[in-house]
């Protein structure tokens, strides 16, 4: 009624702004060497899935889940918002505002919030144990503690195999190339 156009927001606002935008998490057991069966995998998602929506139901919103089992190694992707009340009453998108609501608090209190310290890494440290004790229940061996490697490191695997991958495609480019070489030596 009062005419805020500022106030208006459009879907694809919300799909790209950092704090709106919903995010993707991706569920697997295991890697691509090593992965649990695609009916694992399945039973403990579906323990868990329950076991998230009793808990975090209210602020948590799954737009949609996609199950993949045409890679290297079974998975599930989840995409999800996170939603608040604000001072209105109203429901609002937003992360932190939600995990606030819920209850989170700082790891390190006496640290500002950051990378490393923020409400996310307790939720996300919650979930993944709940994630580990439905494995062990459904009796699957996996590694309770991450492993350490330093952050300029994390992504070193998986850059290796885009590296790898960028080299097959160099060497089959390189054939093509002998090939039509050779063609045009023949043809000369």
């Amino acid at each position: 009624k009062s005419r805020h156009l500022e106030r208006k927001t459009s879907v694809s606002k919300l799909l790209s702004s950092k704090k709106t935008m919903p995010e993707e998490v991706i569920y697997q057991i295991g890697d691509r060497d090593n992965c649990a069966s695609a009916e694992d995998l399945k039973a403990v998602f579906n323990d868990f899935y329950v076991w998230h929506e009793k808990k975090f139901g209210e602020h948590v919103k799954t737009l949609n889940m996609g199950f993949h089992m045409d890679e290297q190694s079974v998975h599930i992707h989840v995409r999800r918002v996170w939603v608040y009340d604000d001072q209105k009453g109203f429901k609002a998108i937003g992360q932190h505002k939600a995990l606030e609501q819920m209850g989170y608090e700082l790891p390190d209190k006496d640290k500002p919030r950051g990378r490393q310290n923020n409400l996310k890494t307790v939720y996300t440290a919650e979930c993944r144990e709940k994630w580990l004790d439905l494995c062990h229940e459904h009796g699957l061996e996996v590694e309770r503690e991450p492993e350490k490697r330093p952050i300029s490191e994390q992504n070193l695997q998986k850059n290796d195999f885009i590296m790898r991958k960028q080299e097959r495609v160099l060497a089959e480019q390189e054939t093509a190339l002998a090939d039509v070489q050779q063609s045009l030596d023949e043809a000369e």
